[in-house]
């Protein structure tokens, strides 16, 4: 399993493994992928102590960052981080302040003790800089925005320090546009994916992408878990995978981390997604204001029945539920929380280590490859 994206970026398969455990980026980057850290629930503190400790275990091995940075308008470019969060919680209607007030009674999550800690929760530009500064101290080999393209003097500025950019895409045109302003990987992100993800398909949204910005390299991102699907992936075009969902059943994976980035995670996450199907999954806008794939559960089907006032805009949302993330991950709550995935989580049930998932990855995508040849070239 090798491709010019291996050369690109000195890895042994051309495997880019998103999580937000620092754990298992290490794993996979050790293991001849390319680990790409999730740093959007992080503070620039959380970044980092999880970047230090991921270039601790990986020594000279490239690793990835990823950050959700939506684009700076006229509105908020004006205004530091924390006055920007009081003012658009302050644009919150009542009747939606009272409904996640009514849930958390609902589902008993009670207050956290002794809790000083000012709330978070914006997916915005200016907190998204104040990550990218953190992670411009540190050496990644790869940057991908999640939201969008980077901005133009931060690819400039990747550029000049070797560093390969990546954005993701759940529309052709996203893509053209992501390689108009010079980003050099684009990853195609279709509808099967964990979290944000588009409504497009992936046997029509890859080689689409792939066809509108060759030759520039594309990674397949949704339903990413086996060879057989990497193989189908480099069929359609791409150069490579973008795996998520296939970390959350690994010996590594800690569960999703609050601002510090050593958090051992909700204790009961895994099972959780060992049991899971693929029908177990919903595209919900309960989290952030745009569609994300999750697991269904209690809380996310309230926020679909008639009593809802409906979702707010990104990054309003965000706001209005962020007092009861904090909650949910303080008390051990994943039987309610924001849990991330995709549809191929159905298929994923036993834990193993990231570096045997890499492994029976690239086996079965090269026993994949030679059936097909041999399928193809058989007796006429």
């Amino acid at each position: 399993m090798h491709t010019p994206l291996c050369e690109l970026f000195g890895i042994d398969h051309p495997i880019f493994g998103f999580s937000p455990s620092p754990p298992v980026v290490a794993a996979i980057s050790n293991a001849g992928g390319m680990g790409v850290l999730g740093v959007a629930a992080m503070t620039p503190e959380g970044v980092d102590e999880a970047l230090s400790w991921i270039e601790d275990q990986v020594g000279e091995r490239p690793y990835g960052v990823d950050v959700i940075m939506p684009a700076l308008t006229a509105e908020t470019a004006a205004v530091d981080t924390e006055q920007l969060a009081a003012e658009l919680r302050a644009r919150i209607p009542n009747e939606n302040r009272e409904f996640v007030d009514d849930l958390m009674d609902r589902f008993a999550l009670e207050p956290i003790p002794d809790d000083n800690m000012t709330p978070g929760g914006m997916l915005t530009h200016l907190a998204a800089r104040s990550q990218l500064d953190t992670v411009l101290q540190h050496s990644p080999a790869f940057l991908v925005n999640a939201l969008g393209t980077l901005p133009a003097d931060i690819i400039e500025t990747c550029r000049q320090r070797g560093i390969r950019t990546g954005s993701l895409a759940g529309k052709a045109k996203h893509a053209v546009a992501h390689r108009d302003a010079g980003i050099d990987v684009v990853i195609s992100t279709s509808y099967e994916a964990a979290g944000h993800t588009g409504d497009i398909a992936g046997m029509v949204l890859h080689a689409e992408i792939a066809n509108a910005v060759a030759p520039l390299p594309v990674l397949a991102s949704g339903a990413m878990a086996t060879g057989r699907q990497a193989a189908a992936a480099i069929a359609l075009g791409a150069q490579g995978v973008w795996a998520g969902s296939a970390w959350l059943t690994s010996d590594e994976w800690i569960g999703r981390p609050p601002p510090t980035a050593m958090f051992p995670g909700w204790t009961d996450a895994k099972q959780a997604y060992l049991d899971a199907t693929s029908s177990d999954t919903v595209r919900t806008r309960w989290a952030t204001g745009k569609p994300a794939r999750l697991l269904r559960t209690p809380w996310s089907d309230a926020w679909e029945a008639s009593d809802s006032p409906g979702y707010l805009p990104m990054p309003l949302q965000g706001a209005l539920v962020t007092e009861a993330q904090r909650r949910m991950g303080h008390w051990n709550r994943s039987d309610i929380g924001f849990m991330p995935a995709g549809q191929v989580i159905g298929m994923l049930n036993e834990i193993k280590p990231a570096g045997r998932i890499i492994a029976e990855m690239v086996r079965e995508y090269d026993e994949v490859v030679a059936s097909l040849a041999n399928t193809t070239t058989g007796p006429r």
